[in-house]
């Protein structure tokens, strides 16, 4: 299953098939094979009509799984980017790493934004994903892994590690009725990936628990999403096991538990960069912003390398 079938189903239960279709653009033939694949991931039916599904005549595994998917949809709306005109010269562009970099570069915005020291300028963030044709020299700010940018154009002030683990919830765990104790165990669960297709080259940062490299198992998902930030609301809404960067919020989270602990995905380090010979007028606001991140990250209980 991926993420657009979830998209469909809460838009065919917010008003009716025929709208659903339309909206998304697709053929009937293609909605009833995104329903389908809905349905194999939760094990059931979703409607008690085939011919007319609607939210008034779900079943009750649909009637479960609805407000599941209408927050992971929600959160993924939250965390679109915006894409301002970019001819306006009063923008920083920050570019950051999906893992453990956007969240902490919104945070940080949001703060400047609620602050007294309120820039001046707008601020855009875009992820490393968000757009093949993004080039990171038209950026003010990187803040992902060096490797992925232009040495020549940036100088880095620090570096961010952030460690990967299996995660599921609970209530996941306990009605599932196995814990796993070894890799193998988790051939009886439902995987979560992140990413829009299942490509364990292009997303092998993300997705190091498919790839065999470090268990002694490959993996094929249950469920493919294409954003960090909804992979979460997943996993904590009982979905199934996935993989997390493990920062405070996550470590402290009663509601989630850390699978297979003496298994460890890649650490990923996140480079915050900043152009060099910038603009006097961007530079204060940038200091101000990095700050702000700095805060945030202390806040996160992440480490920090200099």
């Amino acid at each position: 299953m991926n993420f657009i079938d979830v998209v469909f189903f809460t838009k065919l239960c917010e008003t009716d098939f025929e709208w659903a279709v339309k909206s998304l653009a697709i053929s009937e033939t293609e909605a009833m094979e995104m329903l389908s694949s809905v349905q194999s991931f939760v094990g059931g039916q979703l409607f008690n009509e085939k011919t007319n599904p609607s939210s008034k005549n779900l079943t009750e595994k649909g009637k479960i799984f609805l407000p599941a998917a209408k927050k992971m949809v929600s959160d993924l709306l939250a965390n679109i980017s915006n894409t301002s005109n970019e001819a306006n010269q009063n923008i920083i562009k920050v570019k950051a790493d999906i893992l453990g970099g956007k969240n902490v570069v919104l945070s940080a915005i949001n703060d400047l934004e609620r602050g007294t020291e309120k820039p001046k300028m707008d601020i855009e963030m875009f992820t490393y994903e968000d757009n093949e044709n993004l080039k990171t020299s038209d950026m003010h700010v990187i803040f992902h892994s060096m490797e992925k940018a232009d040495n020549i154009l940036f100088e880095k002030r620090w570096s961010l590690r952030v460690d990967q683990g299996l995660y599921a919830s609970k209530e996941y765990l306990q009605e599932s009725g196995n814990i796993p104790t070894k890799p193998e165990d988790l051939f009886q669960h439902a995987i979560l990936g992140i990413g829009d297709t299942f490509d364990r080259d292009i997303y092998s940062y993300t997705n190091w628990h498919l790839s065999g490299k470090y268990m002694n198992i490959r993996l094929n998902p249950s469920m493919m999403i294409n954003s960090k930030s909804v992979l979460i609301a997943a996993i904590s809404a009982h979905l199934g096991i996935g993989p997390l960067v493990e920062y405070k919020n996550i470590l402290t989270n009663k509601e989630l538990v850390k699978v297979l602990s003496d298994i460890k995905g890649p650490p990923v380090i996140i480079d915050f960069a900043v152009r060099k010979n910038i603009n006097e007028k961007y530079l204060e606001h940038i200091n101000s912003l990095e700050q702000k991140m700095l805060n945030k990250i202390d806040e996160m209980g992440l480490e920090v390398i200099y």
